[in-house]
């Protein structure tokens, strides 16, 4: 399911890869693999612009790599982008003060994330 998740997204077929995601995630939450598939429906409904689904699974992400115990099997760039970019879905919604806790959160778990620039301009963004 992961993989053929991924073979949808690269296609662009970002409907049918979210489904895929979406089924694994069900029909196996406890596998390693879990949160990347969680993360995985939330980047396919960044791709389309929809925001709200695609900060609900963010949100889903982050309580489940908070929560994990495989965490830190997972990819870091994964980790940081599941902050990063739940902001930046957060921010297309104007909920700016998650906005601002997400990209703090970010920051403390992950100060030398090669995202941080991203994160500072996200942080003025969100500022202004």
């Amino acid at each position: 399911l992961y993989k053929l998740g991924w073979a949808y997204y690269q296609q662009q077929d970002y409907k049918q890869a979210a489904e895929q995601f979406n089924k694994q995630s069900r029909l196996f939450p406890d596998s390693p693999l879990s949160i990347e598939a969680t993360f995985m429906q939330a980047e396919c409904s960044m791709k389309t612009a929809a925001y709200a689904d695609s900060f609900a699974a963010y949100e889903k992400a982050k309580i489940k790599l908070e929560k994990s115990a495989d965490a830190g099997t997972l990819h870091p760039q994964i980790s940081h982008l599941i902050y990063l970019h739940g902001a930046q879905a957060a921010r297309e919604l104007k909920k700016w003060n998650i906005v601002d806790s997400w990209l703090a959160e970010m920051l403390k778990r992950y100060p030398e994330s090669t995202y941080k620039p991203f994160v500072l301009y996200e942080q003025a963004y969100s500022a202004q």
